[in-house]
């Protein structure tokens, strides 16, 4: 009942051939994750820098330390404190992947599921509001979200990326819920804990748009449960009893509904309530940093800035604006030209104006779809009532001490995808529900055809050259000294040495994942690294054997007194060694030189082990 419910009469006389073009849809979208998954897994991919730190922890949830938080979070910075993103939620589902395929295959693998699992959920939810037609709609937004991350990203597990599909779902399941889909509320419990749990960024826009969609959803079994009971009592006497019948059916639905959603509540939010208990109170500490008044943030009117170079500006959202609309001002700077770090940000004005235009556009859609296409409409709520919330969000990000980081904005992404299918949903619900279904047809294969280019356009290999896959170019280094220490292990428990290590080097974390492999327990005394892999590897001079650290450049080809190499990669080839000798000695400092320095400097890697004095044996 309050299933058949979630497709209204029209959806349902739409599905016989278009659910074909529909099933194609779906799966299109899905190529690109399934290709790049695959790709990445054949080319010998290894999660990098922060990347490594998910095959980490999701190796941890199947031993004796079970992670109850996520990753440490930047907000740690301006808080003076140390802070987690509040939970592990994506840490366990990474867990079996991990477990079957290994730490590298099985991130990329987990990530690529669900992902997939995500755009199959998207898919689910439009058809059950408004048949195959509207899956056709969701498939192209999503399909145009993905081609925007480009398919290095399709796997990549760091966060401000493997939330971005799972955020565009949660939108679609509070849509659907504002729609009276009762079954839709237990799986937004678990996309809406998963990205709550993940990055402390969505704090505002999963609680308000997941607060929409329950709010609506009541108002709809309110109105529903009135009107049975109207016509149980007036209606005739057969008709009454089945008004009876139905109400009652309605209230065991909910009932059972409630019942599931609390059950999986509970078990999502069971380690982070846990630490809550028996740990040191993290997500009490979140709520008080994030209601500081004197934390310096974007505010409402950079924050709106902000927001209309992805959303209102050209080029939009689009493949170009992932790499280039938030980039940075330039190596070293703490403030751009809007005071916040960014290279380009709009004025005030040109921000006001393309917002407002933006604006009437969901406004004259919400007006079109009022009588029209009441699905489509409660989209436009949903969309603005996003727009809304991201402005907040966007007003409340914290500016570091190199400014606003891209990555605590993603999630405009999926907020402009989510504005196009609403803009879109209204004008095909409006324009097809008095055509003939030959014309519906055609709008079918229309925009299918323009997923298919889209689709086509996202298939080759593409690296944005944000988060961990800027540093791609370490990955073979990585590999090189992998192998080398599955011949020359360490003697373990080992203490990581953070000392001579650069500012964002892409090896500490993969080190640490390859010790994990090799069975070689580690520790480190560095808080911020402790808070990443779990207070049970806090050094407490006792719990290590052995000291690990890294030496670059000609450092790495040197001697350590008391230290054994395990690991060599030379950055350069001999006939490079040579050029740059001759670069050095003529004192031409022309680009080539820099380029071979730079190389010579970070890929020129060696890893050395030394005992601790007096560590117990």
């Amino acid at each position: 009942m309050l299933t058949s419910a979630a497709m209204p009469p029209d959806a349902r006389r739409r599905r016989s051939p278009d659910g074909l073009v529909a099933l194609a849809s779906v799966l299109l979208v899905i190529a690109p994750v399934v290709v790049a998954t695959a790709r990445a897994v054949a080319n010998g991919w290894i999660p990098i820098s922060d990347d490594a730190y998910f095959p980490i922890r999701a190796r941890d949830v199947f031993s004796g330390q079970l992670p109850l938080l996520g990753l440490a979070t930047s907000a740690s910075l301006e808080a003076g404190q140390s802070l987690s993103h509040p939970g592990p939620m994506l840490f366990d589902l990474l867990a079996v992947p991990v477990a079957l395929f290994g730490s590298a295959e099985g991130t990329a693998i987990g990530i690529g599921l669900i992902n997939t699992a995500m755009i199959v959920g998207i898919a689910v939810v439009a058809r059950r509001r408004g048949g195959d037609l509207l899956v056709i709609v969701a498939m192209l937004p999503t399909a145009l979200l993905c081609w925007s991350m480009g398919s290095e990203l399709l796997f990549d597990p760091w966060q401000p990326h493997s939330l971005l599909l799972p955020f565009l779902c949660f939108c679609f399941l509070a849509w659907g819920m504002s729609c009276g889909d009762l079954v839709l509320v237990p799986w937004a419990v678990v996309v809406g804990s998963l990205i709550v749990q993940s990055h402390v960024s969505y704090g505002y826009l999963v609680p308000m748009l997941g607060a929409w969609g329950i709010g609506a959803l009541a108002v709809h079994l309110w109105r529903r449960r009135g009107g049975e009971e109207h016509e149980g009592h007036n209606g005739a006497d057969g008709r009454e009893g089945g008004c009876v019948r139905e109400v009652a059916t309605t209230r065991r639905r909910l009932a059972v509904v409630s019942v599931v959603t609390l059950v999986v509540l509970v078990a999502c939010w069971a380690q982070p309530l846990w630490e809550q208990v028996a740990g040191d109170g993290n997500l009490t500490a979140l709520a008080q940093t994030s209601g500081e008044a004197d934390t310096l943030t974007l505010g409402a009117e950079r924050g709106l800035r902000v927001m209309s170079r992805v959303l209102a500006t050209p080029p939009f959202w689009g493949r170009p604006s992932f790499a280039d609309a938030l980039a940075p001002a330039g190596r070293g700077a703490t403030s751009g030209p809007g005071g916040v770090g960014l290279a380009s940000i709009p004025s005030t004005t040109t921000a006001l104006a393309s917002m407002a235009m933006l604006a009437l556009v969901l406004l004259a859609c919400g007006l079109a779809a009022r009588r029209r296409a009441p699905s489509a409409l409660h989209a436009v709520v949903t969309a603005g009532i996003a727009l809304v919330m991201a402005w907040v969000t966007a007003a409340r990000i914290p500016i570091a001490i190199y400014g606003v980081g891209a990555h605590t904005l993603r999630w405009l992404w999926p907020v402009g995808a989510f504005l196009l299918f609403a803009v879109l949903a209204t004008v095909v619900e409006c324009w097809t529900r008095p055509a003939p279904a030959r014309h519906t047809t055609v709008v079918e294969v229309v925009l299918a055809a323009a997923t298919l280019v889209v689709v086509t356009l996202n298939l080759p290999d593409y690296n944005a050259g944000v988060g961990p896959s800027l540093n791609r170019w370490a990955i073979p280094v990585i590999r090189d000294l992998n192998t080398q220490l599955g011949e020359n292990r360490p003697d373990g428990p080992v203490l990581l040495d953070m000392e001579g290590l650069y500012f964002l080097e892409p090896y500490s974390t993969p080190l640490l994942a390859r010790l994990q492999e090799l069975d070689v327990g580690f520790v480190t005394d560095d808080e911020t690294q402790v808070r990443q892999i779990g207070t049970d590897r806090r050094y407490d001079g006792q719990n290590a054997r052995t000291r690990v650290f890294y030496r670059f450049g000609d450092a790495a080809l040197a001697t350590a007194p008391d230290a054994r190499r395990l690991a060599l990669h030379v950055g350069l080839d001999r006939a490079e060694q040579e050029e740059l000798d001759r670069l050095e000695a003529s004192g031409a400092r022309t680009p080539r030189y820099y380029e071979l320095l730079s190389r010579w400097d970070q890929q020129t890697v060696a890893i050395f082990a030394a005992p601790i004095p007096d560590a117990p044996r």
